[in-house]
């Protein structure tokens, strides 16, 4: 679900900046086996192990997600713009950013994460 959120929020961020050169885009990247998961105890440490030992990244290959996001080639930057980025591709969004539907939850949330910044500000 947390990139369901980053892809409405880099789009809408991508829309703000379309007449900027700044590039607005989520990058996944991915599960990775870091010291952070070590708070974990019992039977949540032995499946997140496994899960870990099958699907996990390590720091360095979760890090080279978000370098590559940062300098990678790309054929056209304006595919990037609001893009979900992963495994060194352009990942397309779920069924539930697109459409007019899409549209009208990406501004609900867009509008909520601007009024919640815009009153840390000032209250």
């Amino acid at each position: 679900m947390s990139s369901v959120l980053d892809v409405f929020i880099a789009r809408a961020l991508s829309n703000v900046l379309r007449d900027t050169p700044v590039i607005s885009l989520a990058v996944n990247p991915g599960l990775c086996r870091t010291a952070i998961l070590n708070n974990f105890v019992g039977a949540q440490a032995v499946f997140l192990e496994l899960v870990l030992r099958i699907a996990g990244r390590t720091a360095e290959e979760g890090g080279r997600q978000l370098t590559w996001a940062a300098v990678g080639r790309f054929d056209n930057t304006d595919d990037l713009r609001g893009a979900l980025l992963d495994s060194q591709a352009i990942f397309e969004a779920s069924d539930r950013c697109l459409g007019e539907q899409g549209k009208r939850r990406q501004s609900l949330i867009w509008v909520s994460v601007v009024r919640l910044q815009f009153d840390k500000l000032f209250i």
